[in-house]
């Protein structure tokens, strides 16, 4: 589907207005489908963060880049940017992919996409701007030709292995400082909670916590929130002590465990939660970890 009208080059950076002066679609959305030339003009980036859109955004290990549609907030739906971006074979539209360069207004083209027949795209969970959670479209675009394709070279087999990360204290404030900076108060809540546990395994049983890095086949790179080495405990953080948050977390830490070497399994919670989900958590062998007034921490492990 290459354009002999489309002049810009796999790698060139330029001002987002200069890009839609010359090829049409909206300026301030991330998907633009242009009524001016057939393309449809997606950008990604980390603003869309606070939407969910850095869940499963990037390369992938089958080469494909994984890009969420649009709508902020509730279920999405397939209309406006998404539709066009499905429908883009039958009405002969290239898929243009650029990528936000810093905090500036330029970004960088990194190369002409399509849909592939088989599995389009996926239907996933996602965290809206309101921050609950919703269903979200993850397009999977392949390359067309030359692609700005630095990033493949890191999605080689090793990378597929999940790793163990240090993560002293400070690195715990340091990584933490983004997601306390997050506009969810209940993001903000659940980094400073994995922070006071952190310190007190620390002071307490001299302990380094870790995290791990687990590269998800059909999905984003996942990350746990804590890691015992001492005791090969598997800890999992949620900001409420909700049915649905720990619904939510007894899914997320089963689903890490297939992937992480451990001895047991945890929730930490910001409070004790009913009989009745401690009794759901214990079933599945799922212990429970909570702070206590005075800094300590309760762990009820199974």
């Amino acid at each position: 589907m290459e354009q002999q009208d489309w002049a810009i080059r796999v790698g060139d950076v330029r001002r987002r207005r200069q890009i839609h002066a010359e090829y049409g679609g909206g300026r301030q959305g991330g998907m633009e489908p242009s009524a001016k030339t057939p393309n449809v003009l997606l950008f990604t980036g980390p603003g869309g963060r606070s939407s969910g859109y850095d869940v499963f955004d990037g390369w992938h290990f089958d080469g494909t880049f994984h890009y969420t549609g649009e709508g902020p907030s509730g279920a999405q739906v397939m209309t406006s940017g998404n539709r066009a971006v499905r429908d883009h074979h039958d009405e002969g539209r290239a898929l243009r992919l650029f990528e936000k360069q810093g905090t500036g207004p330029e970004v960088k083209y990194v190369g002409e996409f399509e849909l592939p027949e088989e599995d389009p795209f996926l239907v996933d969970d996602a965290p809206g701007g309101d921050g609950a959670m919703r269903s979200v479209f993850i397009f999977r675009l392949r390359p067309v030709g030359e692609t700005d394709a630095s990033r493949l070279a890191r999605l080689t087999a090793p990378s597929l292995v999940t790793e163990r990360l240090p993560l002293e204290l400070s690195h715990v404030s340091e990584y933490m400082v983004e997601r306390m900076q997050e506009p969810q108060p209940h993001l903000r809540t659940e980094a400073t909670l994995v922070h006071r546990y952190a310190r007190w395994l620390l002071t307490t049983r001299n302990v380094q916590v870790e995290r791990h890095r687990i590269p998800s086949p059909g999905g984003a790179t996942l990350y746990t929130d804590v890691f015992d080495p001492s005791r090969g405990l598997l800890v999992e953080a949620k900001a409420s002590a909700t049915r649905h948050d720990i619904r939510t977390a007894l899914g997320q830490v089963l689903d890490y465990a297939r992937y992480v070497e451990h001895s047991k399994k945890a929730i930490l919670l910001p409070s004790q939660p009913p009989q009745d989900l401690e009794g759901l958590l214990n079933d599945y062998g799922i212990g429970l970890i909570w702070p206590e007034i005075g800094g300590k921490f309760v762990e009820r492990l199974v």
